[in-house]
């Protein structure tokens, strides 16, 4: 549309009105100025080869000027030429016009058609004459030669375009990945200290939901499945964690031995459960497990390196893998297979896979598209960086040149927003970021902690025209048929590196009750979660307005604790700055560990332990007993209650767990020594919901607890009291009232555990 306008402005035409009307506008002055040149040129060589006669003879059939004479001797002439019929040829019959004039009527003169209202339709007129078609007559027709710009400008209307970001929102500690999850239009963010956040994606702009402390150090992958059910996290702390999008919860935690890698979902109508495959970072296997089992299905080993990525094909149910020496393989998750009849190639050297073992570059991430059709390599080369594929031919599509060398030539020909200080500035930093990339041949887990934190990806746009990326001037989009850039987001924040990017496309629906449980959930929190919403109150989506697409790019900052929002919307700070502070409490073992520094008699508030059955939100008394304080705060810091079953359950009296050997009898302290017993005046089992350490004995207290259901007078002074329940009362009746095995052990019939728990300075 752009050129559409430039084009007007150069004609001296107007610009306005729709792209069909703009369109027709140009079409016609093209149109009519060649008519016009080539009439005139017709005219110049009648005028030289004819000799100049004065007679005023109707039989003349060469190029006659306009008639001089008046209105009344047209008009007489006109009548006495349509009496006499085909008697005399009429000039303003038969004389040379362009093939293109057709006349409207045999009666009207040259003069006549000068000033009538519809001669841009019929003959030539002068270039800056504005056409008089109607705008429906405009609309009604399109230039096929204008298809290939309409088209690109109409996918480009379905991706973000403004040139700063519209919000950003903080996180307890660097952001490293996001993901979007498909269909149910969420977004999941992580960070360097192991902190998982979910997002709501609503009509306009973002809503926080939850958080979770899913791992104890850098989460080194997030990936969604292409149903948008499923999101799994992968940590340095040796864990894998699934979360459920529809329910908001972590449904399994899979503790590996070994530290892991990239990690693919695999699902479709030829398997009956979803899968995900866990790449090791160690011995460099891929593992397939379900999601109902912490042991893999099968273990394939393609791979001598590390592997930087996998992607899985929705609708051809093969996976892709790739190692950091550029080897790719590619294989069904059942059986490790070759997928013959998906791929349109038997040998990998009839395809450009072999790219980077030929030019011995090395690969650092593997990106795909939704559709599983193609896929992205960024390389370490820091020449080309970018390679896109197609994923069933092996063919290389494009390649992206981001050297230094290509900004430089960009900046000399005043290609890019920033002036000669920010571009040494970028320059400077890009330096550092490849300072922070693993190199070739490294130990992996070496690499793990010393590399670059937050990977560089790309992603495709729904329509698979365009690649999305982060580079050093802002997040490109570049049109994968021709390499050329078609915009940049934050071209002119000067002070971000975007690093991590992914796309939301489309329309986001909100049912009303999921805004009745944010906003009963917010009202709870209080502070906690002010201003975590881009949305005033007042023009929060109700499921009565008009749909609209929102597309947005949701991008992470080389080491900044923000990821940034860009859309089609430039920022709005006359009501509240852009830079949402939503972090208003943030944990305290993330903040210790994010300092460098040791917990030293670290005493929690509060603490969360997240159950299979639901939330249950404690406050500790460390007042009443600092000791066991002290103790069950630790332990819940280091993850020592993860998976752990609720093995007891008496009705009306108490639910028991903090035994990891589930029989219990096991557990111990946070110093591997029971301790003594803490009671204090006034603090009795006088009610229900009481929080207390489990014995054996007198001062006999571990690792186990309990939650009373009812008042239990007889447990004075023989059980330390050290907190109560604030949130979730419900989720412990339940977890009460499950059906037991017999009435000796009490132990239910289905296991109920602690997913994970979060402690609160």
């Amino acid at each position: 549309m752009a050129q559409l306008i430039a084009e007007c402005k150069k004609r001296n035409l107007p610009s306005g009105g729709s792209k069909s009307e703009v369109v027709k506008r140009l079409t016609v002055a093209i149109e009519t100025s060649k008519n016009l040149k080539s009439s005139e040129k017709e005219e110049e060589k009648k005028q030289e080869s004819a000799k100049p006669e004065e007679s005023e003879s109707d039989d003349d059939i060469g190029p006659m000027p306009v008639p001089k004479t008046s209105q009344n001797d047209q008009k007489s002439n006109e009548t006495s030429e349509m009496k006499d019929g085909n008697e005399e040829d009429s000039d303003s019959d038969i004389g040379p016009m362009p093939t293109s004039v057709k006349r409207d009527s045999p009666t009207k003169s040259p003069q006549n058609e000068k000033n009538d209202d519809d001669d841009d339709d019929i003959g030539p007129v002068p270039t800056s004459s504005e056409s008089k078609s109607s705008p429906k007559e405009a609309s009604s027709s399109t230039p096929a030669a204008k298809k290939p710009v309409s088209a690109d400008a109409y996918y480009l209307s379905d991706l973000p375009s403004a040139a700063m970001y519209e919000k950003s929102y903080t996180h307890p500690s660097i952001v490293l990945l996001s993901c979007v999850t498909p269909h149910t239009n969420f977004l999941y963010t992580a960070s360097l200290n192991g902190s998982v956040k979910i997002w709501k994606k609503f009509p306009i702009g973002i809503e926080f939901v939850k958080q979770f402390f899913a791992h104890q150090a850098r989460v080194v992958s997030l990936v969604a499945s292409a149903d948008g059910r499923f999101v799994a996290s992968a940590g340095e702390d040796k864990r894998v964690v699934i979360y459920d999008t529809v329910a908001f919860d972590v449904i399994q935690i899979f503790s590996l031995a070994f530290v892991p890698g990239p990690l693919c979902w695999a699902h479709g109508s030829s398997l009956n459960a979803p899968l995900l495959a866990i790449s090791d970072a160690e011995s460099h296997a891929i593992g397939v497990y379900s999601i109902e089992k912490p042991e893999p299905l099968f273990t394939f080993r393609y791979h001598k390196q590390p592997i930087v990525g996998l992607l899985f094909h929705p609708t051809l149910h093969f996976l892709v893998s790739l190692d950091r020496s550029g080897v790719f393989a590619y294989w069904e998750p059942q059986d490790g297979a070759l997928p013959k009849n998906s791929i349109e190639f038997r040998f990998m050297i009839a395809t450009d896979l072999y790219v980077f073992r030929k030019n011995k570059v090395t690969p650092m991430t593997l990106s795909a598209s939704l559709s599983g059709n193609r896929m992205a390599v960024f390389a370490l080369d820091w020449k080309v960086r970018m390679y896109i594929f197609g994923v069933t031919t092996g063919k290389l599509l494009q390649t992206i040149d981001e050297s230094d060398a290509a900004y430089e030539s960009l900046f000399a020909q005043n290609g890019l927003l920033v002036d000669a200080f920010h571009f040494a500035k970028r320059l400077k930093l890009e330096a550092t970021i490849r300072e922070k990339v693993p190199i070739f041949g490294i130990p992996e887990i070496q690499a793990i902690s010393e590399g670059l934190q937050s990977p560089i990806n790309c992603v495709f746009d729904r329509s698979e025209r365009f690649a999305v990326y982060g580079s050093p001037f802002g997040v490109k989009t570049v049109n994968i048929a021709t390499g050329e850039t078609a915009g940049i987001l934050g071209e002119v924040e000067k002070t971000e590196r975007f690093l991590h990017v992914s796309l939301f496309q489309g329309v986001s629906r909100v049912s009303s009750q999921l805004q009745i449980g944010l906003r009963r959930e917010k009202k709870e929190a209080g502070a906690l979660l002010a201003g975590a919403s881009d949305v005033p109150a007042g023009k929060r989506f109700a499921g009565s307005v008009e749909e609209a697409s929102d597309p947005c790019v949701f991008a992470t900052s080389f080491e900044k604790r923000r990821f940034f929002v860009f859309s089609r919307r430039e920022p709005d700070t006359s009501e509240e700055p852009r830079d949402v502070i939503n972090e208003k409490e943030v944990a305290e073992a993330d903040l210790l560990e994010e300092e460098g520094a040791e917990p030293v008699n670290f005493l929690a508030k509060r603490v969360i332990l997240r159950t299979t059955m639901g939330d249950i939100e404690l406050e500790l008394w460390k007042d009443v007993a600092p000791k066991a304080v002290e103790n069950f705060s630790n332990l819940c810091r280091s993850g020592y209650y993860d998976n752990v079953v609720f093995h007891r359950v008496i009705k009306n009296f108490m639910i028991q767990t903090g035994d990891p050997t589930g029989t219990g009898r096991g557990g111990e302290s946070m110093w591997g020594t029971p301790f003594e017993d803490e009671y204090a005046k006034g603090v009795e089992f006088d009610k229900p919901f009481l929080l207390a350490m489990a014995n054996s004995g007198p001062n006999s207290n571990g690792s186990q607890f309990f939650i009373t259901t009812a008042p239990a007078a007889w447990l004075n002074r023989k059980h330390t009291i050290f907190g109560k329940v604030l949130k979730g009362q419900s989720v412990v009746k339940d977890i009460e009232r499950a059906r037991v095995k017999n009435d000796t052990t009490y132990r239910p019939f289905d296991d109920m555990k602690i997913v994970s728990t979060e402690t609160y300075k």
